[in-house]
């Protein structure tokens, strides 16, 4: 049986041999993050984290563009982000 802090790995030049490799850290940080094989504990934890991430942004956005003296700037830098934001995407993702 395999344990959620391990990992199985198939020898192909080997034949059907099946080994069981403890998970290193690398491995195990990116199971938390992705939510893999945790508890509702740290699923709260994620899904806590993502809401303070969003309501915390949306004030500094409003904060942003509550200053009457530079509103231009602000929507010109906001523009920018999203066209720079856009093309990043749409050049480096698959």
């Amino acid at each position: 049986m395999l344990h959620q802090n391990q990992r199985a790995k198939v020898g192909r030049s080997s034949g059907p041999a099946v080994t069981l490799a403890p998970a290193d850290f690398a491995e195990m940080l990116y199971d938390l993050h992705r939510g893999k094989n945790v508890g509702a504990a740290w699923s709260a934890v994620i899904d806590g984290t993502a809401i303070v991430l969003i309501v915390l942004s949306t004030i500094g956005f409003v904060l942003f563009f509550s200053l009457r003296m530079r509103l231009a700037a602000s929507l010109k830098l906001a523009a920018a982000s999203l066209v720079l934001g856009g093309a990043v995407f749409y050049l480096f993702v698959p």
